[in-house]
């Protein structure tokens, strides 16, 4: 969005700067209009006043032949009009240098063309003081036979584009001014037209003979000059301009101030720490700065959440400790007390009761630290043989079940896991299924495209289903009276989800079954 907005704001004096220009080259294209318009019609008065002059005139032998690519053809869409359009272009168009100066023929003009020529003269000039263009006649080989200026008798048969009008074809082309204009030096880095003069080359064709040309120059209006013909049109323009520009900006200053100071009161909130969840920007007004608010709103979101389960955690740790810290407490009051009156008996149960609380806290500490490392600690994987690492864990529990079953169809079942870890995994479930009383495990393994599965069921006595949804959270067990704590299949959950894996319970009729995913090693 702001990318666009300030593309327009750039565009807009580079757009006008390009007007300006187009507007330039179309002053060029106004100008070589008009010149051919009066070169076609004075080479049409030169045609009738040289058949007035000499009714008798060899036309068939008179000038030059005309090429027969020049020859006239009857368009199938124009059909008799023959328009000559303009073509000449600022941005594309040579610009060359001045017009060389007439040379002095050595054949001199033709008699007959030199005498229409001079009865031209006059017309000529008049037609001058309103056209401002200056215009000469050329005879078939390029000798000046009429001109609005001072030379005539001399030949412009040298210049390129005088040649090539003389085969037949109209030239038209830009030359440097011969003077250089001062007065309109200011404008000169955007409008050129300033020192250019267009120059149109116009043959006289008469019956397929070419018996000379009508050669025109002007110098097209500079932008100056039309800027203050059309004054009242370009402040129009610049007050457009001008309106854009400020309804740009003060739309940049409301898509950009007033999200800006929403989000910072979003961020005050969330530093705070009050309990009102955030919310979206109802109007971010840019895609942006919607993606800023969502973030912070679910930044704040997770925050919020992990300060929940902190505090959810530190009552769980402060409850699983405070009973074998009361059972020890109170082991050691009724020692120091009555030492000297209990029973050898006696004193050797409380002694166990505080090495049991003991046992038991220390417990409890090694798998919180173990949940601390798999919620906080990213282990790198690499590629593990998963029936390596079962068939050891295997070996490890058989004497603590009647029977283990594993179902594969493949030797092989490569994963992407840390092979401690994974130790760590299966070790889980087996104590898991030791603590609720099962003795009998079944495993299967399955292979997919990317994933791994393994199925992981026993015949205790399962899970109800008001627990079921419970058996992730930490310090949540059913056999606390056999010593279980509640982090085993937290911690499993942790280290499956640390390495994009992922453990969930399946119905079942007899005992627990786990699927657990693993992603696959290819």
């Amino acid at each position: 969005m702001f990318l666009l907005i300030n593309s327009v704001i750039l565009l807009l004096p580079v757009a006008a700067i390009a007007l300006l220009k187009l507007y330039d080259s179309s002053l060029i294209r106004q100008t070589e209009n008009t010149l051919i318009a009066q070169a076609v019609m004075l080479s049409n008065i030169y045609k009738k006043s040289l058949l007035e002059a000499y009714p008798q005139l060899p036309v068939e032998s008179y000038g030059h032949p005309l090429p027969k690519e020049y020859w006239f053809k009857e368009d199938p869409v124009l059909g008799k009009w023959r328009p000559i359009p303009a073509v000449l272009d600022l941005q594309h168009e040579t610009l060359l240098p001045r017009a060389e100066n007439p040379v002095a023929s050595q054949q001199g003009p033709d008699p007959m063309a030199w005498h229409v020529g001079q009865q031209l003269e006059d017309l000529l000039r008049e037609t001058q003081l309103t056209t401002l263009a200056g215009m000469r006649i050329l005879d078939m080989n390029g000798v000046i036979v009429a001109t609005t200026g001072s030379i005539r008798g001399h030949t412009l048969l040298h210049r390129a584009d005088v040649a090539r009008a003389l085969q037949g074809n109209t030239e038209r082309v830009l030359r440097q001014r011969e003077e250089e204009d001062t007065e309109g030096s200011f404008f000169s880095p955007i409008s050129r037209s300033t020192s250019i003069r267009v120059y149109v080359t116009h043959p006289i064709v008469l019956e397929k003979r070419i018996l000379g040309a009508v050669h025109l120059v002007r110098t097209p209006p500079n932008l100056y000059q039309t800027l203050y013909k059309n004054s009242d049109i370009f402040v129009y323009y610049g007050l457009l301009i001008f309106t854009i520009a400020t309804l740009i900006s003060l739309f940049m200053s409301y898509a950009i101030n007033r999200p800006i100071m929403a989000l910072v009161g979003q961020a005050r909130k969330a530093s705070a720490g009050t309990l009102a969840r955030l919310e979206p920007l109802q109007h971010p007004v840019t895609v942006e700065f919607e993606l800023l608010s969502n973030a912070l709103v679910n930044m704040a979101d997770r925050q919020a959440k992990r300060a929940e389960q902190i505090k959810n955690f530190a009552s769980y740790v402060s409850h699983e400790f405070k009973t074998p810290l009361t059972s020890i407490n109170g082991a050691v009051e009724i020692l120091q007390q009555h030492f000297g009156k209990l029973t050898e008996r006696e004193q050797k149960q409380f002694l166990d009761n505080i090495a049991h609380s003991s046992e038991r806290m220390q417990l409890l500490m090694h798998q919180l630290t173990e949940l601390a490392k798999a919620d906080a600690t990213h282990i790198p994987a690499r590629p593990t043989e998963l029936t390596d690492i079962l068939r050891q864990q295997v070996m490890n529990y058989r004497q603590n079940f009647r029977q283990i079953r594993v179902n594969k169809t493949s030797d092989s079942y490569p994963v992407f896991m840390n092979p401690e870890l994974l130790t760590s995994v299966l070790g889980n479930l087996f104590e898991n299924v030791r603590q609720h009383g099962g003795n009998e495990v079944d495993i299967t393994l399955e292979q997919a495209v990317d994933q791994t599965h393994l199925i992981f069921s026993d015949n205790g006595p399962g899970i109800s289903p008001a627990n079921a949804k419970r058996i992730f959270e930490p310090f949540f067990t059913t056999a606390k009276q056999k010593g279980g704590t509640g982090l085993g299949l937290a911690i499993l959950s942790s280290l499956m989800l640390a390495h994009q894996g992922s453990i969930r319970l399946l119905p079942s009729e007899n005992g627990c079954c786990f699927e657990l995913v693993f992603p696959r090693f290819n």
